[in-house]
């Protein structure tokens, strides 16, 4: 036998938690059938699961060869390590059950045929998978049956807290790295870690890891396995906002971590040279591309000039629960006041960083429970949330990049239902073009900027060709965008209804008139919004005022 295998009853005692990650107790020392698919069997009797992706087994793989090749010891049930070190092949090539439900993103034999792989080193991996695709397990199942610890670097504290209950209701308990600890929290940490219990798992940030007292830890922790968490946010933040993010390889490189894995849902060709720059400067990582789609979601678009208005009306014909997401802090709650004024407060709730952890908690459960909810968020609740039954997505701000569109869009219908994902764009965003001075942020923003305007091709066929996926549009039915449906528009929504209107009353009314007529009757808005919209039309050559002494103020339509 390798020397390089333990049997599991040999380095762990029925008291251990990992002697309860399952109802059926897998790692009890008691043998069980073993299929004839490895993985599939340590899936099913640590998880419960029955059935393995071809992309999910084929990423766990590499990470388990390479802890092999690296010398790290695989702890596991003993009839499953004595089949993995006598037939490591097999856990790859297993017949998959055609009966079995794929994911959402997967079409048919697309979830085997549809990965892209690129020969490259087996330790350091490139994982992109679309939401909902089960990504976590790709990470989990590995750290669970090898000897050195795992590390997991969240971007949120939302997601660490999020990943920990989710461990600890299957009986595992990681550990977590965050802010504010205590010297003997700290220490109870560092003695953990240097036990080399099966499958620990720590949990951390960037941030904490690149602090003084931390970082001095990290080479005597036998860290056999990194896992970067939705890596795009390297691109995203760590040039901007996050500069720790930058600091991942030199973080890599004082872990002295042999395995390196990083998963993102979403990232073009540039996000995944920014990825391989900063996380893999050396160049070497084994790339996995599956094909990003989630044929389950109708991408939409509409233009508004009042975007909290037109957030208001759509949720009157979509189905919930519903997450509405905002581009700063101060707009979630004003936008949560403004929609529970016509929903109820006992249905719309808002979430951002600045809340406190108590508050988080109670938000957290109160959406998880709902089925009529609407959570008006910032994205530190877009990433990782686990909410299978959200059916629409609105983006009341257009967010930084496609990427982290698709990675908050992609929170509805993962349970594989017809959901929607709609974008709003207005004057508003015209401004937050000019705020982007750094040219590379200012093309990707533009990208999506130029897709919501758009109304003459699929949107389903433009997001997934800015990640590099040609030729994908969407099919006949429920979930086919606005624009293969006939629906789409490129202008505000406001603006043919209110210049057909003057157009029919010529000279008739002023902005202040038709201001209170708006909010009477024709939009439902305030009067302070309704002139808004008039002045802004006007300005922008719709609306026309008359100069002329008898006729001053008075609103008509030019020809256009």
């Amino acid at each position: 036998m390798n020397n390089n295998i333990l049997l599991f009853s040999e380095v762990v005692s029925p008291e251990s938690p990992l002697a309860t990650v399952s109802q059926e107790g897998p790692f009890t020392g008691e043998e069980a059938p073993i299929s004839p698919d490895i993985l599939s069997a340590a899936a099913q009797q640590i998880f419960g699961l029955s059935y393995l992706y071809p992309y999910q087994r084929l990423v766990i793989t590499n990470i388990l060869e390479g802890a092999q090749r690296a010398g790290i010891s695989l702890m596991g049930p003993p009839e499953l390590m004595r089949a993995f070190q006598e037939n490591p092949e097999q856990a790859q090539g297993a017949e998959i059950d055609p009966e079995a439900q794929e994911p959402p993103g997967a079409r048919g034999s697309e979830a085997q045929d549809g990965i892209e792989e690129r020969a490259g080193a087996y330790q350091h991996q490139i994982v992109v998978l679309p939401t909902g695709a089960g990504k976590s397990l790709c990470f989990l199942l590995p750290a669970l049956l090898m000897e050195r610890p795992t590390l997991v670097l969240y971007p949120l504290l939302a997601l660490m807290e999020d990943q920990r209950r989710r461990l600890e209701a299957r009986g595992i308990q990681p550990l977590i790295l965050r802010g504010g600890q205590t010297a003997e929290e700290r220490h109870h940490i560092w003695d953990r870690l240097r036990e080399h219990r099966a499958g620990t798992i720590l949990i951390a940030n960037p941030e904490v890891l690149c602090t003084p007292s931390v970082w001095e830890h990290l080479p005597g922790l036998t860290i056999g396995q990194v896992v970067v968490d939705e890596a795009h946010c390297v691109s995203e933040w760590g040039e901007s906002f996050r500069p720790s993010y930058l600091e991942i390889g030199n973080i890599i490189q004082q872990c002295k971590a042999p395995l390196v894995t990083a998963f993102t849902a979403t990232a073009s060709p540039p996000v995944l040279e920014k990825i391989r720059h900063y996380i893999f400067p050396d160049g070497e990582a084994h790339t996995i591309l599956a094909n990003p789609d989630r044929p389950n979601i109708s991408y939409q678009c509409q233009g508004a000039v009042l975007k909290d208005l037109a957030v208001r009306d759509i949720l009157r014909s979509v189905e919930r629960p519903a997450i509405v997401f905002c581009g700063s802090r101060t707009r979630t709650w004003e936008l949560a006041h403004y929609l529970a004024f016509y929903y109820g407060y006992e249905r719309v709730r808002f979430y951002h960083a600045g809340l406190k952890k108590e508050e988080k908690k109670a938000i957290e459960e109160w959406f998880f429970a709902s089925q009529e909810g609407i959570l008006v968020a910032t994205c530190a609740y877009g990433m990782g949330v686990d909410k299978s039954n959200i059916r629409t997505v609105i983006h009341r701000d257009i967010p930084p990049s496609v990427e982290a569109y698709l990675q908050e869009a992609g929170r509805a219908g993962r349970d594989g239902n017809p959901s929607t994902a709609i974008l709003v764009w207005g004057p508003e965003d015209e401004l937050g073009r000019g705020r982007r001075t750094d040219a590379y942020h200012f093309q990707r923003y533009q990208e999506l900027f130029a897709y919501g305007r758009s109304a003459d091709r699929c949107r389903r066929e433009q997001l997934l060709a800015f990640l590099g996926h040609e030729g994908t549009s969407c099919v006949p039915g429920p979930t086919a965008c606005d624009v293969c449906q006939g629906k789409a528009n490129s202008q505000w929504r406001e603006t043919r209804a209110l210049v057909e209107y003057v157009k029919k009353h010529p000279r008739r009314f002023t902005v202040p008139e038709l201001s209170q007529l708006l909010m009477e009757s024709l939009f439902g808005c305030s009067f302070q919004e309704g002139e808004r919209l008039l002045r802004h039309l006007v300005q922008t050559g719709y609306l026309k005022e008359r100069r002329s002494w008898w006729l001053r103020g008075r609103l008509e339509a030019p020809r256009r």
